[in-house]
């Protein structure tokens, strides 16, 4: 057995790697068996143990003492046939991160992201790094560039747009026009306000968080039902039920309120709430609504 692929183990999460060819006698027109085993000496200067690696391959199956499976050689006719690596466990603690990595050749069983409320920036960010959003719940990956959300694309009743690169970042359930600078291409969108006309023309929901300059769905399909953010007001000034009419809101960019918004304004009817069950004033302000926009008009 020389280099035919079983010439590396991973032990505890480090990889054993032997550079230099080693060689096995293989018994034909069977299967063989493969171990990397240890041998372990005492170091009488100060008492550890020192281990030494070494092949032993037999055709039982049946593995030695302190050893690991590598894996499985069939031959026939003289020649390998087949070889089946062994899917090994590893198991690899950081004693810096205090926390633990399990997982085996095919898998990674338990991995833990870098988390936190802002994007990291020492050391630099490298293209395909993931970094999970602990403010927005959305897991990222920089794409050497900006931050992208890792998102499964546009779900039915939904179209992709692109937030604006100079505004803030659009929050799950908040509403959105095209701006602010039409008819720039792409076209961009930015949350929805009911202090002008244009800004209250709104073409969909956020569906999920995006940074600003990055793509992400928005459900746009009339009738469909959309998550929506409630305006941030308390206490609200009336009850969030089911069957009440929302609006977008006046004072909150983003958001919807079920108060008519007070005059001066461009009043943009959104639709119906639909379900109020994940509702929990003032945690979680989010509402199913029936998105069905009506035309909005100015009222003095």
């Amino acid at each position: 057995m020389g280099q035919f692929g079983l010439n590396f183990a991973y032990v505890n999460g480090y990889e054993l790697k032997q550079t230099n060819s080693s060689f096995q006698p293989l018994v034909d027109a069977t299967t063989n068996y493969v171990y990397l085993s240890f041998t372990k000496t005492v170091d009488p200067g100060g008492g550890y143990q020192a281990i030494t690696l070494g092949y032993v391959v037999n055709q039982t199956g049946i593995p030695p003492v302190d050893s690991i499976k590598l894996g499985e050689v069939d031959t026939a006719a003289g020649i390998i046939t087949t070889i089946r690596n062994e899917n090994n466990k590893f198991h690899l603690h950081s004693s810096q991160m205090d926390d633990d990595i399990d997982g085996n050749l095919n898998s990674i069983n338990r991995l833990v992201i870098q988390a936190g409320a802002a994007y990291p920036t020492i050391p630099a960010p490298i293209a395909g790094e993931l970094f999970f959003r602990t403010d927005l719940l959305q897991l990222y990956v920089f794409d050497g560039g900006i931050w992208q959300p890792l998102t499964p694309g546009a779900p039915p009743g939904s179209l992709i747009f692109t937030a604006d690169p100079g505004g803030p970042p659009i929050s799950p359930g908040e509403m959105v026009y095209v701006g602010p600078n039409p008819p720039a291409f792409p076209l961009t969108v930015t949350q929805a306000i009911a202090t002008a006309m244009a800004t209250a023309e709104v073409v969909g929901a956020s569906l999920g968080p995006v940074p600003p300059g990055a793509p992400g769905p928005f459900g746009t399909y009339h009738g469909n039902a959309v998550t929506a953010f409630y305006e941030l007001v308390a206490p609200p000034a009336i009850p969030a039920v089911p069957g009440a009419k929302v609006w977008l809101s006046k004072f909150t960019p983003g958001a919807i309120t079920t108060l008519a918004p007070p005059n001066p304004t461009a009043r943009k009817v959104l639709g119906v709430i639909t379900d109020n069950s994940v509702f929990a004033w003032p945690g979680n302000p989010y509402l199913t609504i029936l998105w069905a926009p009506e035309p909005t008009i100015w009222v003095p």
